[in-house]
């Protein structure tokens, strides 16, 4: 008996012995590779789910190769959300303190939440990406440049554009308008010919194309929400001669009645169904009309343009796909390399070149290559120099914030809902609406 028990434990000794070995083994490996499974780092990245499935599978294949060519990541968890699941996401994010290590924005939640203060501080990463690629534009520089610090780095900017009817223009013998006046009197010309669509297709319901492009009618006749100093300005005749412009279009029956009520993809729909001869939109519609599907029909008659022209200086507010780092995120400085390793010159002039034209340009040096010296690239690209920062020409924080609730809650096309559905006079409703700019900017304060 005793010698069975000796037995037993010289083979727990051994096995004991064992196991201690095979740890410092796994040890020696976990030191050898630099990783260890109970101490793995996951880098957690919320992506864009944009308008070319090509575009978004390359740069999630971007993200899993930073992880390969590191020691210190062991894998990128991607995940991809949409536009409109986007604040719900950053909001619920940000109060949980459960937020990605890098995560793209709107440029509205860009504003509100650097206004906020929840935002990495990007200044030293922008400055490392245009040593190694080039500088941004100038203009795109200004937009991100909050309180004077940059809390993001757009990867491209997507340029609102004419997309256009030239089957419809020259059955009405009409030339493609360069001015917003202009526009009328082709719209007119298209009435009166008789054919089975309307000329100028622009919503004016919930949605942010139409929202943008009326911003961009009002600045054309000279209309301003704010000064300089950040006053809130917009009460003006030139205010309420843009109303009245856009109230004459609809009531003459050059836009389609349904105008009012369209959502996001209200003017694509009307466009592709032929009901509508212009339309304002990103390229995406354009590319639309160019696939495999379109290309022999709509295809063949649709060109684009810059977006026409009034008497004054007109801007717009463009869209970008950018990318932002939360200060509660937990691998910031890591964060930080992926988003410079976007913009290695190989790969990057690569996903520009797929995503053309809606992938506008926000480096000088994009602006060089065969793509955006095209007829089509020169076309759409002075739309890009005229964009510009919520609450221009003001600087300050809380009226670029101000002004970007003030454009989610699409403020201007609601305003042309109480004159031509309520029929608010265009003066009462320029007064309302300065009484509302007013009221966004003391909430920012």
């Amino acid at each position: 008996m005793k010698k069975r028990i000796q037995s037993l434990t010289a083979v727990i000794i051994m096995f004991a012995l064992i196991m201690g070995l095979a740890a410092c083994g796994s040890k020696e490996d976990e030191n050898q590779n630099g990783k260890s499974e109970s101490n793995e780092t996951a880098l957690k990245v919320w992506l864009p789910n944009t308008f070319s499935e090509e575009a978004d599978k390359l740069i999630e294949e971007r993200c899993h190769e930073f992880a390969e060519s590191r020691d210190d990541v062991d894998k990128v968890d991607v995940e991809f959300i949409s536009g409109t699941d986007g604040y719900a996401k950053w909001n619920a994010a940000i109060e949980s303190g459960d937020v990605p290590d890098l995560t793209f924005l709107h440029v509205t939640a860009y504003n509100n939440y650097a206004n906020m203060g929840v935002l990495e501080d990007l200044s030293d990463t922008v400055e490392k990406v245009e040593d190694s690629y080039g500088a941004l534009m100038e203009n795109h520089k200004e937009n991100f440049t909050f309180d004077g610090a940059l809390y993001a780095l757009p990867l491209y900017v997507q340029i609102n554009s004419m997309t256009y009817r030239t089957d419809y223009l020259n059955q009405a013998g009409a030339k493609v308008p360069k001015t917003w006046e202009e526009l009328r009197e082709v719209s007119k010309k298209i009435k009166d010919a008789g054919l089975d669509c309307y000329g100028f297709g622009n919503g004016m319901g919930t949605a942010d194309d139409g929202e943008d492009v009326l911003r961009c009618i009002f600045r054309s006749f000279g209309a301003r929400s704010w000064d300089e100093d950040g006053n809130v300005v917009v009460n003006s005749k030139e205010t309420v001669d843009a109303i009245k412009y856009l109230a004459d279009m609809y009531e003459s029956g050059y836009m389609p009645p349904s105008v009012l009520e369209w959502d996001a993809s209200g003017n694509n729909t009307s466009y592709l169904a032929g009901e509508s001869a212009f339309v304002f939109n990103p390229p995406t519609l354009y590319n639309t009309t160019q696939n495999d599907e379109n290309k022999d029909t709509l295809g063949k008659v649709t060109s684009m343009a810059a977006l026409p022209k009034g008497d004054h200086e007109s801007w717009s507010n463009i869209n970008y796909i950018m990318f932002s780092i939360f200060n509660q995120a937990k691998n910031k400085e890591l964060a930080k390399e992926l988003l410079e390793f976007f913009f290695e010159e190989e790969w990057y002039n690569n996903y520009m070149e797929l995503g053309f034209p809606v992938a506008g340009a926000v480096f000088e040096a994009t602006l060089t290559t065969e793509d955006w010296k095209s007829d089509l690239g020169q076309a759409i690209l002075p739309q890009s120099y005229l964009g510009r920062s919520y609450g221009y020409p003001c600087t300050k924080a809380e009226v670029k914030a101000a002004d970007a609730k003030a454009y989610n809650d699409f403020v201007l096309s609601k305003t042309m809902q109480k004159v031509l559905l309520n029929g608010m006079s265009p003066e009462d409703a320029a007064a309302e609406l300065e009484t509302e700019l007013q009221g966004y900017l003391d909430a920012a304060k």
